[in-house]
């Protein structure tokens, strides 16, 4: 969310954002994200499992494949750190998806104080 709220005050302010990104598009599916990890923490492990998978299938295509697509362009991104930036954040989302997915919400005796 970091990176999406700097390129939003970086837009504010007239200068390029760090990556062209649908901001409130981003901003919900973050949320949807968030709302996943809840379920799975809450111990619905089908729906965290679920949700994760669908993640990995959504996430390369809406935030790496475009990156990737168009390459780094002066006008679209802040710099060629921050379009790598951008499909690293990704990459990193989608490997922790991919493996919350197959491990699912494993709840132990370190989490909530049990």
């Amino acid at each position: 969310m970091s990176f999406n709220a700097t390129s939003l005050i970086l837009r504010l302010n007239g200068e390029v954002p760090l990556a062209p990104t649908a901001l409130v598009k981003a901003t919900i599916l973050f949320a949807v994200y968030l709302a996943v990890l809840f379920a799975g923490w809450r111990g619905y492990d089908r729906t965290y499992r679920i949700g994760m998978a669908l993640f990995v299938l959504v996430l390369p295509v809406i935030g790496i494949i475009p990156h990737v697509q168009r390459g780094f362009l002066p006008d679209l991104y802040h710099s060629q750190v921050s379009w790598a930036g951008a499909i690293a954040i990704n990459s990193f989302g989608i490997t922790v998806s991919a493996i919350g997915a197959i491990i699912g919400a494993r709840r132990t005796s370190t989490v909530r104080g049990r």
